[in-house]
């Protein structure tokens, strides 16, 4: 039998070496040790869910998903997966602490929103300082409107006998929160106000002043 040359045994070698790896045609073999054939997984986290939106203050569900992807298997959700939130704009505030992510690769959390509508309203979640990503909320401006009027007829110095109430509203939607307050002002007089310039709404939205009252002569409107 003809023996090969040394540079021909190692060739066939490696070639054995390969197939034991990979098939015939290239492809991984399951249980490959290969680092081609078993690349490092990747972590990919995306804000989910829908739009958030909510009267400033008020409180929203901010919602990401982590998910898992290799070369082989994709992007697949990640359970138990810790997640922090930080707010990054807007003000508000989150719960301190990470958020585990559930069988579903989700992770949740209540968000309170800022009580500035005109600023941006912005989370960071991540699970590492590379792997992160924004979620974004909308805060809409409060408003009100008049539920009952005061008295057209009062005395100065005198609480008025019947006192305003007002409902909360935002984008022509009731807000039913307890602890806003609302405030009252004088128009159309010289003088001012007597009694609790102020009123809290209770849980449904309803703030009653209890004894406004002026302290102008002539006509005077709230």
């Amino acid at each position: 039998m003809t023996r090969l040359p040394n540079g021909r045994v190692a060739a066939a070698l490696v070639a054995v070496v390969l197939s034991s790896s990979c098939g015939g045609d290239g492809k991984c073999k399951a249980g490959s040790t290969e680092p081609s054939c078993n690349p490092q997984p990747t972590l990919r986290i995306e804000s989910t869910g829908p739009q958030l939106s909510a009267p400033v203050g008020g409180t929203v569900e901010a919602r990401v998903l982590v998910r898992e992807e290799t070369i082989r298997t994709g992007p697949t959700p990640k359970a138990n997966v810790s997640v922090t939130f930080a707010v990054a704009s807007g003000g508000g505030s989150v719960p301190v602490g990470p958020v585990t992510t559930n069988a579903e690769g989700i992770a949740r959390i209540s968000w309170t929103l800022g009580t500035d509508a005109a600023s941006a309203q912005t989370l960071t979640a991540g699970v590492s300082s590379s792997v992160s990503t924004n979620v974004s909320a909308n805060a809409t401006a409060l408003g009100v409107v008049l539920l009952v009027q005061p008295s057209d007829q009062a005395q100065c110095g005198i609480a008025l006998p019947r006192q305003p109430s007002l409902k909360v509203q935002s984008v022509g939607q009731d807000v039913q929160r307890a602890g806003i307050v609302v405030g009252g002002r004088l128009t159309g007089a010289s003088g001012g106000l007597i009694g609790t310039l102020t009123a809290t709404t209770g849980s449904n939205g309803i703030a009653t002043f209890t004894d406004l009252g002026f302290a102008c002569p002539g006509d005077c409107a709230l």
